[in-house]
C-alpha cells in the first residue's frame, strides 16, 4: 500500500486549518451582533422585570426601556425588541391620563407600528398581540380588529398566568364584537382563570354583564360553579 506523500498531507492539514479558521470567523461574525444587542439590552432589562413583578416605575426608566431597544434594534431585528419597545411607549401613554390628548398622541402610532414590525418577524408571539389589542382598543375603543388581535393571541398562548387580567378585560369590553366561535376562547380564559386567580375573576365579576359571561364558562362544571357562587355571594355581603 502506498503512502500518502508528505506535501499532500501537508496541504490537506493546512486546508483543514483554513477552513476551520474561516468558519470560526463565520460564526464570530454572526454572533457579535447578537452579543451587541445583549448588552445594549441590559439598561432596560432590569425595568421590565420589575414591571413583571407589578413594582412601580418611574417616567425615566420607561424612556430607558426604549432607548436601549432602539440602539439594539441598529444591530439585530428581534420581535421581542419591537414589541418591549412598544409596551414602553404604552405605558408612557398610560401615565399621561385620560382625554382626547392622550388618545391622539402618536406614541400610540409608534407603539402599534412598533407591534406590527415585531410580529411580522415573529407571528407566534402571544404577547405582542395582546398588546396590538390593548392599543388599538385604547386608541379607538371596542372594535373587530380589537377583538381579532386578541383571539390571535389566545390561539398563539392560551396558557399565559401574566395576560389574564389583560385579556380578560379586553373580551368584556370587545364582547359584542367576538364572534360566536370565538367566544369558547374566552370561556377557557375564564375556568383557567379560576384556576390561577380566584381573587381577581370575582372582583371582575363585581358588574352584572361580566358576571353573565363568568358564570356561562363555568357552568361546564357544575361543581367548579357552584364553588364560584359560593364565594360570590359572601363578596357580594
Amino acid at each position: 500500500m502506498s503512502e500518502t506523500p508528505p506535501r499532500n498531507r501537508a496541504w490537506k492539514s493546512v486546508s483543514a486549518v483554513a477552513i476551520a479558521l474561516v468558519l470560526g470567523m463565520a460564526l464570530l461574525w454572526l454572533g457579535v451582533p447578537r452579543l451587541v444587542a445583549a448588552f445594549l439590552m441590559l439598561p432596560g432589562d432590569s425595568t421590565l422585570s420589575r414591571l413583571q413583578e407589578q413594582q412601580a416605575i418611574a417616567p425615566n426608566e420607561l424612556e430607558t426601556v426604549i432607548e436601549s431597544r432602539a440602539a439594539a434594534l441598529r444591530w439585530v431585528s428581534s420581535g421581542r425588541l419591537y414589541t418591549d419597545r412598544a409596551l414602553g411607549r404604552l405605558l408612557q401613554e398610560e401615565g399621561t391620563g385620560p382625554g382626547a390628548q392622550a388618545k391622539n398622541s402618536s406614541r400610540f402610532d409608534q407603539a402599534i407600528r412598533d407591534l406590527k414590525a415585531g410580529l411580522a418577524v415573529a407571528p407566534a408571539d402571544p404577547y405582542a398581540w395582546a398588546r396590538l389589542a390593548l392599543a388599538k382598543h385604547l386608541v379607538d375603543g371596542p372594535s373587530p380588529e380589537v377583538a381579532s388581535a386578541l383571539v390571535m393571541s389566545l390561539l398563539t398562548g392560551p396558557y399565559e398566568p401574566d395576560m389574564i387580567p389583560l385579556r380578560l378585560e379586553l373580551a368584556f369590553e370587545n364582547w359584542a364584537h367576538l364572534p360566536q366561535r370565538d367566544r369558547e376562547l374566552i370561556d377557557q380564559q375564564v375556568r383557567y382563570a379560576w384556576r390561577r386567580s380566584k381573587k381577581r375573576l370575582l372582583r371582575m365579576a363585581r358588574e352584572p354583564e361580566r358576571l353573565a359571561v363568568i358564570r356561562g364558562a363555568l357552568a361546564r362544571d357544575p361543581r367548579i360553579l357552584a364553588a364560584f357562587e359560593k364565594r360570590f355571594s359572601k363578596l357580594s355581603r
